[in-house]
């Protein structure tokens, strides 16, 4: 049997110790211990660090077999228990599916209260997904959601295709808009970020003479500050709401990354998906108008 088959239920025991979803530090270890005592891995905590080394043992190969079996199970088992623990923005009821990435998105998106953030059940508005143009390749699906019972005063706005204006119907909300987002790809956490921060900077570029860009600046600084570090893998789930005069909330994987307190910074985000100029994605925006005026056919065109 090849060393990267019997040394599995190792990697799944470090992995598992250092799962974000895992319930607790001490839970984790001894989680991850019972996995790789079958093992030819043994893992131990390293001095003042919530890290793993290794210590190579031998083990007969139908034993590893049966390792790989039961830690595989094991962890397939913790993950799932740990979904508990933590609070979630979880999808509710039925999803509909990306064609251009596979994603699934939920209909009714329930996020949770924390701290002193309300929680809030939205429905699902429109959905798409982001290219890059140049190369077709499709980098997240994206949905807006706006609050249950909102739907008819956020298509106000919105008479035929090309009289819909959803700019203005962002301008009006004065209740929280979310936006939920699933990389089709794996990339880095800063790859993703910085995309965003370029939203940012460019309205502050377009920003008026009395804007305080300075101030502007601190707040980009504390988007950085709190979205997440680690890496983005496909299938991961974003979740970005909105709250007009207050400021943006950052959910990552169902753990909250906190409040951007800004009045500017979480419209400026929505605006760059709403907007009738290159917005960043087309799929999106057409998806929603043919969900505002449900009878009038939309045409995509790809122009950013």
């Amino acid at each position: 049997m090849s060393r990267a088959l019997t040394s599995l239920p190792g990697r799944l025991a470090k992995r598992f110790a250092s799962h974000p979803a895992a319930a607790s530090k001490s839970t984790r270890m001894a989680i991850a211990r019972r996995l790789s005592s079958t093992s030819q891995f043994s893992w131990r905590p390293l001095e003042g660090q919530d890290g793993w080394q290794s210590q190579s043992k031998s083990r007969s190969t139908s034993r590893s077999c049966a390792a790989v079996t039961a830690a595989a199970a094991a962890f397939a088992a913790g993950l799932i228990a740990s979904s508990v623990i933590l609070a979630d923005a979880s999808p509710s009821g039925d999803t509909v599916v990306d064609p251009a990435t596979g994603a699934s998105l939920p209909r009714v998106l329930s996020v949770p209260a924390s701290g002193n953030a309300a929680s809030f059940d939205f429905q699902l508005v429109g959905y798409g997904a982001r290219q890059v143009t140049f190369l077709s390749i499709n980098v997240y699906s994206v949905g807006i959601y706006v609050p249950k019972g909102h739907f008819a005063k956020f298509a106000s706005n919105c008479t035929s295709s090309s009289d819909c204006n959803l700019e203005a119907s962002l301008a009006q909300t004065t209740t929280p808009l979310a936006i939920y987002l699933v990389p089709a790809r794996n990339s880095s956490a800063a790859h993703l970020r910085d995309g965003f921060v370029r939203t940012f900077m460019t309205a502050i570029a377009k920003a008026g003479p009395e804007a305080d860009r300075e101030k502007m600046l601190d707040d980009v600084n504390k988007f950085k500050a709190v979205f997440p570090t680690a890496a983005v893998e496909k299938g991961h789930k974003f979740v970005f709401v909105y709250l007009p005069a207050r400021g943006l909330r950052i959910m990552h994987q169902g753990v909250d990354q906190g409040v951007v307190e800004s009045p500017w910074l979480g419209k400026a985000l929505f605006e760059a998906y709403l907007r009738t100029d290159k917005p960043i994605s087309p799929k999106l925006r057409a998806n929603l108008i043919e969900q505002l005026v449900p009878t009038v056919p939309v045409h995509v065109s790809e122009t950013n």
